[in-house]
């Protein structure tokens, strides 16, 4: 129930036997109330704050581009405003004179430039900002068909200004749109990441995943989560291009839906151990991974699979384990067919867990910092407050009116 942080009581507990030992006379019981009460609340909040902070992972959601959409840059009269000096005010005379400079502030007709934005467009309305270059390496891959829509810009605001060359734009604000064909080969995976509460992976009183040394995750050649660009297929030295787009094309189809993030890690001359020190480093994964680890040897004969996750149907990690072990030599091609059997299996039948009522009880250690800071707020409260008891001697017995009335004995200081 109370965690490393309520050790911090022990600090009012040395202020009270301080205070009722040898400032008795000096130490009123509503004061003492008032010392723990602060107490209390500060390291209730100190464990909230640590709760919070300390159960935060990070998670990988996938996406799907299926509209890109390009708007054309333009520009527009509209009314600016600006501050100019407009006289002075002065005071005094002689060598006490001091004058002030008057602002004043007025409006003028001007051109305001509206740059060229791009944008790519997921299932779940979500939107994305690219750059021109990526829309137009997008509508090629779609199929470089484009859906023009006039925006009327230059009635709205004057055709004068949209002249080819005018302030070195060449548009008119009009708006351009492409579609995806909905091929996996052209598909145009979004990764985007997130937090949630792991109460899992920052406790060690239940399910406690031992953090690997270095030695371990060199000789093991475990992954680390991706940065940048995030991949599925992760892998030291093969490289399986096609099987890699299919996978993050399943992330993004399926991913909205079934809340699900798969992963594909290969492991090239290591025995199954590589794959429970990678289920230790990534303390099972998030949530909402189905992490599969392939072992092969330098031909890329597969020689084990395993496969852990969170999910709540046990059977889909011993279906994909078995599948791995049969698959003979891992190729893009063998990659890909794996892919589509996922697909098949896998994806639609996978259910992500719900961690906070599950859970719940498990004890979270706060970080270090956390723990430091609590400390040292509690400790700077607490030496106040005996400070302010000691030096406003308050005899014991005085009721709270009186003390409202400002009714008691202050000590100089």
């Amino acid at each position: 129930m109370f965690g490393v942080i309520w050790w911090v009581l022990l600090v009012p507990v040395i202020a009270t036997v301080f205070l009722l030992g040898w400032h008795r006379k000096a130490t009123n019981w509503m004061e003492l109330i008032g010392m723990w009460v602060i107490s209390i609340l500060l390291i209730m909040g100190g464990q909230a704050l640590a709760d919070k902070v300390g159960t935060m992972r990070t998670e990988y959601w996938g996406h799907l581009g299926i509209r890109a959409e390009h708007n054309e840059p333009y520009s527009y009269w509209t009314t600016c405003t600006e501050t100019y000096a407009c006289g002075e005010t002065c005071t005094g005379s002689g060598s006490n004179r001091t004058c002030t400079t008057n602002y004043c502030t007025r409006t003028y007709p001007c051109i305001e430039d509206v740059s060229r934005k791009c944008y790519v467009d997921t299932r779940k309305a979500d939107r994305f900002s690219v750059s021109y270059g990526k829309y137009q390496e997008l509508m090629k891959r779609w199929g470089g068909k484009e859906t023009f829509t006039d925006m009327y810009r230059e009635r709205q605001h004057g055709r004068d200004l949209i002249k080819k060359g005018k302030r070195g734009y060449t548009g008119d604000g009009n708006r351009y749109t492409t579609f995806w064909d909905e091929k996996w080969q052209t598909s145009e995976p979004i990764v985007t990441i997130h937090l949630y509460e792991n109460r899992v992976a920052a406790s060690h009183s239940v399910l406690n995943y031992t953090p690997l040394s270095e030695q371990e995750i060199k000789s093991y050649g475990v992954f680390e989560y991706p940065k940048g660009s995030i991949p599925t297929v992760l892998s030291r030295s093969k490289r399986f291009p096609w099987g890699d787009k299919y996978f993050s094309y399943l992330n993004g189809r399926y991913g909205p839906d079934r809340l699900m993030r798969l992963w594909v890690l290969i492991f090239e001359n290591q025995d199954r151990d590589a794959a429970l020190a990678q289920q230790r480093h990534w303390k099972n994964g998030n949530k909402n991974e189905f992490v599969m680890c392939i072992g092969i040897d330098k031909a890329s004969k597969v020689l084990w699979g395993e496969v852990f996750s969170w999910t709540e149907r046990d059977e889909l990690p011993v279906l994909a384990r078995n599948y791995i072990e049969n698959i003979g030599i891992l190729t893009d091609e063998t990659m890909v067919e794996f892919a589509k059997w996922v697909e098949g299996k896998i994806c639609c039948s996978f259910v992500k867990p719900e961690f906070t009522d599950k859970y719940a009880h498990l004890r979270v250690d706060p970080p270090l910092w956390v723990v430091i800071l609590v400390w040292g707020i509690i400790l700077g409260a607490t030496i106040g407050m005996c400070i302010f008891i000691v030096k406003n001697e308050l005899e014991e017995g005085e009721n709270l009116n009186n003390f409202r009335n400002n009714n008691r004995r202050y000590r100089r200081w």
